[in-house]
């Protein structure tokens, strides 16, 4: 998203404030949902670092416990659903209906309350201030019920967050009036391709690899076949959706490496197999000296990694280590005759 000039954002906040001044029960009696469009008006949030919670569809073989690409991790749960990530925009407990009521016939005392504040809507758009005005609509619209407001408010010190971004993200996540007792509404993140990117980035699992031999013992100067299993190779794919967007982040293995002391470290084109004489450890001396007698042997696979969907890229990749396979490796026991 293209970053809009703070400095531009305060004026026109202001001067919003100014135009809506008549706005009693949008400007005055509900500070936190109401606020003319801006960063002037109080947060709930964390203002310091954009931090709300919203919610992204995640989905895909890769999801789980996520962070493998380097990003941190966004946890789904193993199978995908919907995730609460940190987000610049997400929404903001604010006053109570009855609250703004009274208030509202506190000032107009003539039985015109309601009307005062949807005429206040109209105003409102005129002046090209949609989203205060979709706020008075539906508190006026709501006369008579009871409840609390949540509305969605942004961060306009976090990058790329200006007027255009906060009002696509309001109204697809307009005002919602909250019964006593029923939970808050769930904000859907804001459609920004990069944060999906990074959304789906964090998510992504990738398998752990274990070495697999023959054997647990060998000896020097033999062909060792090491690989691992299929499982631990192939293809990851992770999906971060909002309503009107997504990226797929798709990791693929590309190679394994096998590494032990006593040997040097072979690179495989796959995963290998029994018999793959491309992929075998030659040991050049006994584990006899080694802490109990034994060398581990640790696989590695490396993921290639790209984006599609609304970011279409090459990502940072990912290697995946796994735990030392102990082997024991004997010198050759020849008899000489005479």
């Amino acid at each position: 998203m293209p970053a809009m000039n703070r400095a531009a954002n305060r004026t026109l906040c202001r001067r919003g404030m100014a135009v809506a001044a008549g706005a009693v029960a949008v400007l005055l009696a509900a500070p936190a949902t109401a606020a003319a469009e801006g960063p002037d008006g109080p947060s709930a949030g964390s203002p310091a670092t954009g931090t709300y919670t919203a919610y992204v569809s995640v989905s895909g073989n890769g999801v789980g416990r996520g962070g493998d690409l380097g990003v941190p991790p966004v946890g789904g749960g193993g199978g995908g659903g919907r995730v609460a990530v940190p987000s610049p925009c997400g929404y903001e407990k604010g006053i109570r209906q009855e609250e703004l009521q009274a208030l509202q016939e506190e000032y107009y005392p003539n039985g015109n309350a309601r009307e005062v504040l949807a005429g206040e809507a109209n105003k409102l758009d005129h002046f090209d201030y949609p989203t205060d005005a979709a706020i008075a609509r539906a508190q006026a619209g709501a006369w008579g019920q009871q409840g609390t407001w949540y509305i969605s408010r942004c961060d306009f010190d976090a990058e790329g967050i200006g007027i255009p971004e906060f009002r696509d993200f309001f109204f697809d996540n307009p005002p919602v009036l909250v019964p006593d007792g029923a939970p808050a509404p769930q904000a859907d993140a804001p459609a920004d391709p990069e944060f999906l990117l990074r959304v789906a980035q964090g998510a992504m699992t990738l398998p752990t690899p274990t070495a697999q031999v023959v054997r647990p013992e060998t000896v020097v100067r033999l062909d060792t076949w090491v690989w691992v299993a299929p499982a631990a190779v192939g293809t990851r794919t992770v999906t971060a959706s909002v309503p009107t967007m997504q990226v797929t982040v798709t990791a693929t293995s590309v190679g394994s490496r096998f590494a032990s002391t006593g040997a040097p470290p072979v690179d495989c084109a796959g995963a290998g197999h029994p018999g793959d004489a491309d992929c075998a450890l030659t040991y050049r001396r006994s584990s006899g000296g080694a802490p109990g007698q034994q060398f581990g042997i640790v696989a590695s696979t490396v993921w290639a990694a790209a984006a599609s969907g609304a970011v279409t890229r090459q990502l940072p990749g990912a290697t995946m280590a796994g735990p030392p396979v102990p082997i024991t490796v004997r010198e050759v026991q020849t008899v000489n005759g005479g």
